[in-house]
């Protein structure tokens, strides 16, 4: 168990790929009960707030106690938790920073969204901002670009769906990328939730990193990533 911030109401935790955030029908073991075995305790009490895709990693936050459930929960309702995100995708957008604004459909029976009109009935908005960190020209996927992306709102595959609309699907995205480039979606999708800034119970403002290693889109921008995570 990875812990790059505790205090005793508060506990923030880096979810490795391919762990459920809490328990699913898989029965896999997962960061709920990953976190009270590490405190050696079934009963203890863990409070989520927030989820990760299974086959997303990066930082996860938990409240210890009900004060620190609350002072996470306000802070989630009233947006002002700051979620940013890695992500590695096929091409470039046309814009090295911009807003991307959707309508999207979650289809339930399929696990998956689609972005649609306005007026879509149970279409929701979706809104991030997104940074081009560096583009580069690869031989096996042609050009791959370094994104940072914040989010507005929290739809159901939000990053992954408008990023695909956008032209742009993440590497290793096998539900949404389209694009007729050999190999690409068997690789690791390449969005991890690498930065997270948050207040404490006390009201003091904390920002926690965490950034990918050895992981296949990522590994194309190892320099940069050592340089934001020494940063």
């Amino acid at each position: 168990m990875k812990i790059l911030y505790e205090d005793k109401d508060i506990v923030i935790a880096e979810k490795p790929v391919n762990i459920p955030t809490q328990a699913d029908q898989s029965g896999d073991e997962d960061m709920v009960s990953l976190l009270k075995k590490h405190y050696g305790d079934d009963d203890v009490y863990i409070g989520l707030h927030h989820r990760l895709d299974r086959n997303v990693g990066g930082l996860l936050a938990f409240a210890k106690t009900k004060l620190g459930n609350k002072t996470l929960s306000d802070q989630i309702q009233n947006r002002s938790i700051e979620k940013n995100y890695l992500a590695v995708v096929c091409g470039s957008p046309s814009l090295k920073s911009g807003e991307l604004r959707n309508y999207i459909k979650k289809l339930g029976s399929r696990n998956v969204s689609k972005v649609v009109s306005k007026s879509t009935h149970g279409g929701k908005l979706a809104v991030l901002k997104y940074t081009v960190l560096e583009t580069i020209e690869t031989d096996a996927f042609g050009i791959l670009s370094l994104l940072k992306i914040t989010l507005e709102t929290g739809r159901h595959h939000q990053i992954r769906i408008q990023l695909a609309h956008e032209g742009v699907p993440i590497v290793g995205d096998s539900k949404y990328n389209t694009l007729r480039i050999p190999n690409v979606k068997s690789l690791d999708l390449s969005l991890w939730a690498y930065q997270l800034r948050f207040r404490t119970v006390d009201q003091k403002m904390m920002t926690c990193y965490s950034t990918p290693t050895e992981h296949d889109g990522f590994n194309y921008f190892e320099k940069l990533l050592n340089e934001i995570n020494k940063a």
